[in-house]
């Protein structure tokens, strides 16, 4: 227990000198923080009610308190000097209310906000605010750090009146129109202003305008428009709605915060959250900083008591500090919001600490800014140079799906729309699916090292000045599927393993860039080349590939079954002279270039490859003993598990592992099966048992019998394995008379 002599907590918070009773606080898991107000309930009833408050109401210098077990009903416009909800503040929702507040709301209990009418407006607003004086940090409220703090089972129950949150325009936006047509205007209304992003390569416009009237899916505006296009016939303007039913906000020269570290879910729907996160100078220069925990929202160390939580449907506009940050906390899902003109990366946590189960799904990131030169948090107090949209943190199970960033800007060595930034050994796979990034400086960003496989699923990107910039020095991510238009890949990593780093699928227009694909400088020698197999890259001025690498580590790549538009491939008079490409066209023979011309080659790589997604993985206690979670892994790729860095649900190092799925050959041949495990091993391949060494701890890469595999046929695959220290991994290869012994690719396995 921690014993404040002078003030209870929350006098402190509030800055009330002249409380003088002294009180004891419990931290906040384990019971309710302590406060006496200048003001408090007697009895649940309407704010507006005297009797609510024992004869007088709550005056513009009182912090009022609603005691535990009261409900009190907010019905009337109102300013206070703080106050605390331990029972439950109701707005009223059958009318607009605004509470404005001086200083610190602090919920223990319930706040609830519903509006279900678009003419019924909830606000909370914090005043009179002086950014210079927030101290920042900590774990619980502090008096100069004016914002909304839910704490211990405080509950936020949020919902305003459902609309679209952000849609596309359905075609190209003209100069000058007055109205423009969308796919879904659902719940929109005169009044409500209204965001158009971007389209033309190198255009920064993005539109704000306010809706005249609305028929269907055509909105009438205020004033003319720029020029939004339609891009290769296929990508038009977001239009994303900024004007939400609940709104909580500091002001243009005040910003606040919301600060939660409850052990309550939290509902957040449509709202919109304007004016917060503040900034002062902390390192004497004319740049103001970031003030350390006070985002826009912000869950702070929750850990499983955010599970259930859902932030929906919102808009951050005009914050000045991180927007949606799920920091230390797990299970929440952040769904359909927009983050428009923010500054700091908006979706981010902190690099070194793990959430979980975090969804990030259909969120529109628009115009994310950056304060230059000032001290970045993330690099340690190095200057800022650049934003991101998404920083793809630390954790297990995070899903980021659907996701549009437009207008980041920054140096694209190190900021990009989504970016995966160094963790040291904590960098995570994440689930990343159907993203799309445009007009960004950057589109995706990787700067990591580490041995796991980063699948990077069909993700849209254009007119990007960079639309992947693949760094650090090996690793293993797999980028298939999508389209790249008008936005260079640009790879200074090389692969790490022989799972490789892949290019797959890939439609890449350059556009008439001078290049589609710059293979550049390599830190260290990858032990198999990059692969690019089965993409299509065209649009290139000077050549679609350049291998420009001056050193020191080798940069070597493969294309197989890639259409390549001429002029096709070039190595730079500069690079290493054993650079080299491996060349295995969809038909024709096979060749290598290097800086003295084409040779003709063996094919090196198989004809067949198929579109599998991985393997059910289901993880167990003990030998099978209760299942503790599952989910699907691009292949069997695991060279070392502990229970610490490997998924926090593991609860000691004694757990089993069961693959199950099929498997599809990439020749009709006799097949080799290698399992390298540390720990007990079986394997099935079409029913048949051709592993089996299951009582030995450390029986390393052991061999199977050959068995005849057909291309046209999936067969039934089945792997278990288990653990008894930390020290041991799992990793599954075949070979055959036409392929040396690698990995069995994610390609050629499937879960169902």
């Amino acid at each position: 227990m921690k014993l404040l002599n002078l003030f209870s907590l929350f006098a402190v918070m509030l800055g009330l000198a002249g409380n003088k009773q002294p009180v004891t606080v419990i931290s906040c898991a384990a019971s309710t923080y302590s406060a006496k107000g200048t003001i408090t309930s007697v009895r649940s009833g309407k704010w507006s009610d005297p009797a609510t408050w024992g004869g007088h109401l709550p005056k513009n210098t009182d912090a009022p308190v609603i005691s535990a077990g009261h409900t009190v009903w907010a019905d009337v416009n109102t300013t206070i000097a703080g106050l605390q909800v331990a029972g439950s503040l109701v707005f009223d929702s059958s009318q607009s209310v605004t509470v404005q507040s001086s200083k610190n709301i602090l919920v223990t209990g319930l706040l609830q906000m519903h509006t279900g009418s678009s003419s019924i407006i909830h606000t909370i607003r914090f005043i009179n605010i002086n950014e210079n004086n927030f101290e920042g940090g900590g774990m619980d409220p502090v008096a100069p750090d004016v914002g909304l703090w839910v704490m211990e089972a405080g509950r936020l129950d949020w919902q305003g009146k459902e609309k679209t949150s952000w849609t596309n325009a359905t075609g190209a936006i003209a100069a000058g129109a007055t109205s423009i047509v969308v796919k879904d205007a659902v719940g929109w209304h005169p009044g409500d202003e209204i965001m158009i992003t971007p389209t033309a390569a190198g255009d920064n416009n993005f539109d704000v305008k306010t809706i005249a009237s609305v028929k269907g899916n055509t909105v009438t505006i205020n004033s003319p428009t720029t020029s939004h296009p339609v891009i290769n016939g296929m990508w038009t303007a977001e239009v994303g709605n900024l004007t939400r039913t609940i709104r909580i906000e500091g002001t243009a020269i005040g910003k606040s915060h919301v600060f939660i570290r409850s052990s309550s879910p939290q509902i957040i729907k449509d709202v919109s959250f304007r004016y917060l996160g503040p900034r002062k100078d902390q390192g004497g220069s004319p740049a103001k900083e970031l003030i350390v925990g006070r985002y826009g929202l912000h869950f702070h160390h929750c850990m499983d008591g955010s599970v259930g939580s859902i932030v929906k449907g919102c808009v951050m506009r005009d914050i000045d500090n991180h927007a949606y940050v799920p920091h230390y906390s797990n299970g929440i899902v952040m769904r359909d919001n927009i983050a428009f003109n923010t500054t700091e990366s908006p979706f981010w946590w902190d690099l070194a600490d793990p959430s979980h189960d975090i969804q990030w799904l259909h969120n529109l990131v628009a115009l994310p800014k950056y304060v230059e030169r000032a001290l970045g948090f993330d690099t340690k107090g190095a200057p800022t140079l650049g934003v991101n949209g998404f920083v793809l943190g630390f954790g297990d199970d995070n899903v980021c799906n659907n996701n549009v960033v437009a207008g980041q800007t920054g140096l694209e060595t190190t900021n990009a729309a989504f970016d995966w930034e160094e963790m040291g050994n904590n960098e995570s796979e994440w689930t990343f699916k159907n993203n799309l990034a445009h007009n960004c400086t950057g589109g995706l960003r990787s700067w990591q090292n580490n041995t796991a496989i980063h699948v990077i699923e069909n993700t849209t990107l254009y007119n990007n000045e960079v639309g992947i910039f693949h760094g650090a020095y090996v690793n293993l991510y797999r980028y298939v599927g999508g389209t790249i238009y008008k936005s260079v890949i640009h790879i200074r990593a090389a692969s790490g393993g022989d799972n490789r780093l892949r290019f797959e699928n890939l439609h890449i227009n350059a556009a008439g860039l001078d290049y589609a694909v710059i293979l550049d400088e390599g830190p260290l020698n990858g032990p198999v080349p990059i692969l690019f197999r089965a993409c299509t890259i065209s649009g290139a001025r000077k050549a679609q590939v350049i291998d420009q690498n001056p050193g020191p580590g080798k940069k070597s790549a493969d294309f197989v079954e890639c259409h390549v538009a001429a002029p096709d491939y070039v190595i730079a008079s500069d690079a290493l002279k054993d650079e080299t490409l491996y060349i295995q066209p969809p038909s024709g023979p096979s060749y290598r270039i290097t800086k003295t011309g084409k040779t003709k080659v063996p094919a090196f790589a198989p004809r067949v490859w198929n579109d599998g997604t991985g393997l059910l993985v289901e993880y167990y206690s003990g030998r099978f003993d209760s299942l503790l979670f599952k989910r699907i892994e691009p292949n069997v790729n695991q060279p070392e598990f502990t229970n610490v860095l490997f998924h926090h649900k593991l609860e000691n190092d004694k757990y089993s592992i069961r693959y199950t799925g099929e498997v599809m050959p990439q020749y009709d041949a006799d097949y080799t099966f290698y399992a390298e495990a540390g720990g007990g091993v079986r394997l099935w391949v079409n029913d048949s048992l051709i592993i089996d060494h299951w009582y030995e701890q450390y029986p390393g890469l052991i061999t199977s019998e050959k068995i005849k595999l057909h291309t046209s046929q999936r067969y039934r695959i089945r792997l278990e394995y288990f653990n008894e220290d930390d020290r041991s991994g799992i990793n599954l290869y075949w070979s055959c008379d036409s392929l040396e012994r690698q990995y069995v690719p994610q390609s050629q396995l499937y879960y169902h």
